[in-house]
């Protein structure tokens, strides 16, 4: 029970990662390239070659990200729910003398709520993200789109309202209801490029999956909040009366990503297992998003999911929809748009 904070900063990196695979640039004025016509396209479509000043700008609608462990009383029960919104999710490629270095930026809002019953104690909190940024840069294999690395930093307020706390974490009341300003800087490296889309694309049955691969988590959480929680523990240990428990107060002020897993007997490198023939495409479909109408493959998820619509004129995604909880164990749903794109 003395390391659910770490389990909570888990939850966060599992979250943000998966943010991440779709994110870049600070918002920009870009010209709205509406097709009048659908341009006609082969049923083989390879890799889009992308170049410096390329640029996307999407909506996400709805991630509804619900994670959750049951077990029994003699065990553990967890939940950790998010709902998220981005109005504008802009993608710029800022480099492509090796691999392609895409830059984001987006205003990330929405809320959360988290529960942890363990050996007889419970972690019981929910909040709201106030003025929450993420940017950073996804490094694109240039040879299948498969992503290599991603750095990012996320910066904003958690308020946070307790609902209920161990009995040994000793946490006044006024601070815990004070907002937390923090950063996370965090670097994520993939052992094997991970894809999402197989090319040459074509709409004759082809299907494909996930393969597995690892990646590795590395990086720092800031925040005063936790210089001050550190200040106030080490007086209040002298007093011998500590707020925190002695491997939770070690981990501060600024918590290490990489210590704080092991401090849970975690590693800081995951498995993502491999997903055999999950992907399907049978028809180039007529899509209209507010980035204007293409000729699209229609790529279904397990058939019934969700679906995937890569435009060749757009060189990108254009839309995804789907409950996708049986594919993405953390993720209930998602809705993402085209809004605008700029091709140079």
């Amino acid at each position: 029970m003395k390391s659910k904070l770490v389990g909570f900063l888990v939850c966060m990196m599992l979250i943000t990662t998966f943010l991440t695979t779709a994110i870049n640039v600070e918002n920009t004025d870009l010209k709205k390239l509406t097709q009048t016509e659908i341009v006609t396209t082969s049923f083989d479509d390879d890799v889009p070659i992308w170049k410096v000043g390329h640029k996307w700008i999407y909506k996400i609608k709805d991630i509804n990200i619900d994670l959750e462990e049951n077990g029994s009383k003699a065990e553990q029960n967890k939940s950790f729910q998010v709902h998220l919104e981005i109005d504008e999710l802009p993608l710029e490629v800022v480099d492509d003398t090796i691999d392609y270095d895409v830059e984001f930026k987006a205003n990330l809002k929405g809320n959360y709520s988290v529960f942890i019953e363990e050996d007889n104690s419970t972690i019981d909190i929910e909040g709201k993200l106030i003025g929450t940024t993420i940017k950073g840069n996804i490094f694109f294999n240039k040879s299948n789109l498969g992503i290599k690395k991603v750095d990012y930093k996320i910066s904003g307020i958690l308020t946070v309202k307790i609902k209920e706390l161990p009995d040994d974490w000793n946490i006044p009341k006024i601070l815990a209801a004070i907002p937390l300003p923090a950063t996370i800087t965090t670097t994520i490296d993939f052992d094997v490029p991970y894809t999402l889309l197989k090319f040459p694309l074509n709409a004759s049955g082809y299907r494909w999956g996930l393969h597995g691969t690892n990646f590795t988590v590395n990086g720092k959480v800031q925040s005063i909040w936790l210089t001050i929680l550190k200040f106030i523990n080490d007086i209040a240990t002298i007093l011998d009366y500590p707020l925190l428990p002695e491997d939770i107060a070690a981990l501060l002020p600024v918590i290490d990503i990489k210590e704080a897993l092991e401090t849970r007997g975690m590693d800081n490198t995951f498995e993502i297992p491999e997903v055999p023939s999950i992907f399907s495409c049978y028809s180039m479909d007529n899509i209209t998003v507010p980035a204007g109408n293409f000729s699209a493959y229609n790529i279904s998820v397990a058939e019934i999911l969700g679906k995937i619509y890569y435009a060749p004129t757009a060189e990108n995604i254009i839309k995804i929809a789907g409950q996708l909880g049986d594919l993405l164990p953390f993720m209930t749903s998602l809705e993402m748009e085209l809004v605008e794109y700029e091709l140079v």
